[in-house]
């Protein structure tokens, strides 16, 4: 089974800071271990390039996506308010009704 190595230079300009796992000295070591390896089951690309439409459609999709999820809390916020007023007003126990 072949694997497939997407990577460019460009990772080394991408700090994230001391401590944090992803370092550009984490990576170099890996690429230059796994060229070494020369393993001919581990095919290496470079990216292509990425037009500004991909990018926009990308946005839109993960921008309808987190829509989706704050929706979702929110009914759900809603509706444990409105369970919480019905216990309220009714005086039904609250340990009645599971969330």
């Amino acid at each position: 089974m072949k694997t497939g190595l997407i990577t460019s230079e460009t990772y080394q300009d991408h700090d994230t800071g001391p401590g944090h796992p992803e370092q550009i000295a984490r990576v170099t070591v890996i690429n230059e271990y796994l060229r070494k390896v020369n393993n001919k089951n581990i095919l290496w690309k470079k990216p292509s390039i990425i037009t500004d439409d991909i990018i926009n459609l990308m946005q839109q999709d993960q921008l309808l996506r987190l829509l989706m999820v704050y929706k979702i809390k929110y009914l759900k916020m809603l509706f444990v308010m409105f369970v919480l007023q019905v216990i309220t007003a009714t005086k039904i126990k609250r340990q009645d009704f599971v969330f």
